[in-house]
């Protein structure tokens, strides 16, 4: 078996524990949801509007595979989020979606923490075919980010895209 079917079977199980953990965590009541301003494939979590006296609890991460078209309609919201592009420098330069910061992978891991300092902020992932950007998924998962979407690859995305000046 090659390194990358290996790698992809890794990942694989990796997603299919967080889509179990997700599911099978125990529900809550619907006065102590949390609201969500988007509505995503996973929810995302957010503050409860009314303060309790217990200690807040620690959500578990949550992690997504994106359409374009979600991804489009993510961006077009007022919520703040992060369009993270991991391809590197030269691939960036033949194109990129609007709006997007690039982090190559092999900086990510360094990078991440010092740039994106709130961890619950909405981060929205692609590389060029779809590898890298699961990849940096999992990493940014691992670095503590709590709300992390994989759009997979540029090659996927129907919309316009923005070149440098």
């Amino acid at each position: 078996m090659t390194k990358a079917w290996l790698i992809l079977i890794i990942i694989a199980l990796l997603l299919a524990a967080v889509v179990l953990f997700v599911l099978l965590r125990p529900s809550r009541t619907p006065e102590a949801e949390p609201s969500a301003p988007i509505q995503t494939e996973s929810p995302l979590q957010t503050e409860s509007p009314d303060p309790s006296p217990e200690p807040p609890q620690t959500e578990p991460p949550v992690s997504a595979r994106l359409s374009p078209s979600r991804a489009q309609e993510i961006m077009a919201c007022d919520t703040p989020f992060i369009l993270l592009d991991v391809r590197e420098p030269s691939e960036f330069e033949e194109g990129y979606i609007p709006g997007a910061v690039l982090m190559p992978l092999n900086t990510l891991g360094e990078r991440a923490p010092l740039e994106i300092l709130d961890k619950d902020t909405q981060i929205i992932v692609y590389c060029r075919s779809g590898r890298r950007s699961a990849e940096a998924v999992q990493l940014l998962l691992a670095l503590g980010f709590r709300n992390v979407f994989d759009l997979g690859g540029i090659l996927d995305w129907p919309y316009a895209l923005q070149r440098p000046e």
